[in-house]
């Protein structure tokens, strides 16, 4: 018979609080990248019409 998944949560809640973190890191660095890209385009953009020396 299985366990309830109450008790198998239960049974490894480091797990739980680690892959919890792990996404939290992982949106971040994604969300760090993308403002990074866009920033990269707006300066190639700018510099392309002479906004920036």
């Amino acid at each position: 018979m299985r366990e309830p998944v109450e008790a198998r949560a239960a049974a490894t809640p480091a797990r739980g609080w680690l892959r919890r973190i792990g996404w939290l890191v992982l949106i971040w660095a994604v969300s760090v990248a993308v403002v990074m890209a866009v920033a990269a385009v707006l300066r190639v953009v700018m510099r392309s019409v002479g906004l920036t020396p």
